[in-house]
């Protein structure tokens, strides 16, 4: 008799779960239903090839916008989701062409990102937690990691497009410097950075830790009025001139002059990948 009993409990549990999942399911699929509660659904937001991308997923990346923000970040999440889409086929992408993260180039974007959130290193644990809601590691793999294996790739992307009439131009942009066309005047020509162009260029002071990894190498080797050879980077092509070096050591700071030609466009490469990949978005977003 008391199995009996206990068999019955076990299947009326077994119901309620399924009916609460069920009108959990239709209230986060069907009428956008969020909060942090959300933290702890293993319910999928969106499949990319086979993989699951969860709400749980999606809510972190919602959460840290809206602490880093102070905003609503409900209408978020679409924006979200498809980021976390593109960043599973940029995987992909970066496992095919042999593209890796080792240890020692994740802890330098690490500290250049700190850099450029304006979060000092010695208080990184805290300020991470109060600018995006997550400790130390979560934001080295929500971010960091991600962010970097995107870059790397588009470096990738932008120098196997060096054949191309965009890298050609800027050949023939340096060519011009050395057969001695000034820097100053060349920027005026035909820089496409909006906001040194008007400046002869000038990027401002930087610390030598707050300037991007892939430039850095060059930068470091140039002397005054030196001009570096093309530099390509995740946006484009950069030539760029040394003004001023002060300071040494962790304290150099460096003043540059860049001009700079975008590179062809890697969102219509990405958007043209997509098509080979199987995505199915679970609900409204």
């Amino acid at each position: 008799m008391n199995s009996q009993k206990i068999l019955i409990w076990f299947f009326l549990l077994v119901l309620f779960f399924a009916a609460g999942s069920s009108v959990l399911a239709l209230g986060i699929y069907e009428f956008g239903w969020s909060g942090p509660w959300m933290a702890y659904i293993p319910l999928p937001a969106a499949l990319v090839d086979g993989r699951f991308i969860t709400q749980r997923d999606v809510f972190r990346r919602v959460g840290a916008y809206q602490t880093l923000t102070g905003e609503q970040a409900d209408n978020q999440r679409k924006t979200v989701v498809e980021k976390l889409t593109e960043e599973k086929i940029i995987a992909d992408l970066a496992k095919k062409r042999g593209i890796t993260v080792n240890d020692q180039e994740a802890e330098q974007y690490y500290s250049s990102l700190l850099n450029r959130f304006g979060i000092k290193s010695e208080d990184a644990s805290n300020e991470i937690r109060q600018k995006f809601g997550w400790s130390p590691e979560e934001f080295r793999r929500y971010l960091v990691i991600p962010d970097l294996l995107e870059t790397k790739l588009k470096i990738l992307f932008m120098a196997a497009a060096e054949d191309g009439s965009v890298f050609r131009q800027m050949r023939l942009i340096e060519n011009r410097i050395g057969a001695g066309l000034d820097f100053i005047e060349a920027v005026k020509l035909y820089s496409e950075d909006e906001e040194s162009r008007y400046i002869g260029g000038e990027t401002g002071y930087r610390r030598l830790n707050e300037i991007e990894p892939w430039i850095l190498d060059e930068v470091r080797a140039l002397k005054n009025g030196e001009v570096s050879d093309i530099i390509v980077s995740s946006n484009g092509y950069h030539v760029m001139q040394m003004v001023a070096r002060e300071g040494s050591g962790d304290d150099e700071q460096v003043l540059l002059r860049q001009i700079f030609i975008k590179g062809p466009s890697f969102e219509e490469y990405l958007e043209k990948e997509k098509e080979n990949h199987r995505i199915y978005v679970f609900g409204k977003l």
